[in-house]
């Protein structure tokens, strides 16, 4: 991975399959535009994309282990909760 400045991911095919694979999916695409305008948590991914919660979860887990969302808990009135945020503003992919 190589960045062009702090908010910017340029992706090179060749090298980081796993980020091209984490973004060739509608629901994570779906993901990464809610994400752009707001930190959201798990259940407010589901909800507003009309997902079982248990998708949500596992697609924001492939986003994370790409790197291409930070997700950090936050306490919650029962337990914690997962808050999710963009890694980057923008991803190019760069043949």
């Amino acid at each position: 991975m190589s960045l062009e400045n702090a908010a910017t991911l340029i992706v090179h095919p060749g090298k980081e399959l796993e980020k091209l694979n984490a973004l060739a999916s509608a629901p994570r695409i779906a993901i990464l535009s809610l994400l752009k305008n707001k930190d959201l948590n798990i259940n407010e991914i589901a909800s507003r994309l009309d997902l079982p919660r248990s998708s949500a979860a596992t697609n924001v887990a492939i986003l994370e282990e790409a790197g291409l969302v930070h997700v950090e808990y936050k306490r919650a009135k029962k337990g914690l909760q997962k808050r999710c945020s963009l890694a980057f503003e923008k991803i190019l992919i760069e043949f």
